[in-house]
């Protein structure tokens, strides 16, 4: 929580499977969240938990942008590969920056992007570690995500140390499938 008594400010992108677990856990610790909705339902459902909602898509650049610019912190939950919206978030960090304004900016990749094509024919002894810049280098330009990653990587290197940027890889999620026979 913030030192000067002025509850921390977060901006969400996906309240979803990822980005509602994430809510909870900011709302229980006591910041003010706000998220991006499409839905009338889903902001009727944040709101009742004292989320600020704001309706739009991830292709609403400038919403974003302008809510990323009022927000202390950023997650992007809703999509590993929507360049538009990372973008516009990138653009609010760097007004923030610009004002003197701490930004931090936690995108969340895709756990595809250390696929290495194995398929399951063959095993490997490589470990990455996500907290080794240069472990993270190695991943190849061509894996699934990292073109959005590299994008994200490149424009901090423009807004400068100031803005706090992490992509995160989040582990994958598999789900089950069922078959009923009557």
């Amino acid at each position: 929580m913030a030192t000067d008594d002025r509850k921390r400010s977060v901006f969400v992108l996906g309240a979803g499977y990822i980005g509602m677990s994430l809510i909870g856990e900011l709302l229980k610790a006591g910041y003010n969240v706000t998220a991006l909705v499409r839905r009338q339902a889903h902001a009727e459902e944040l709101a009742a938990l004292s989320v600020t909602t704001v309706m739009g898509s991830l292709e609403d650049s400038d919403l974003i942008t302008v809510q990323s610019r009022a927000s202390d912190v950023v997650f992007h939950t809703a999509s590993a590969d929507h360049a538009s919206s990372a973008l516009a978030i990138l653009e609010g960090v760097k007004q923030r920056v610009e004002k003197g304004q701490q930004a931090i900016y936690i995108h969340n990749s895709g756990g595809g992007v250390l696929d290495d094509g194995a398929a399951g024919r063959f095993k490997t002894d490589k470990v990455y570690k996500d907290d080794s810049r240069k472990d993270m280098d190695t991943v190849p330009d061509s894996n699934p995500h990292r073109s959005i990653d590299l994008t994200i990587v490149s424009r901090q290197r423009k807004i400068g140390v100031s803005a706090k940027i992490a992509i995160m890889i989040a582990p994958l999620i598999y789900g089950c499938m069922f078959t009923y026979s009557h």
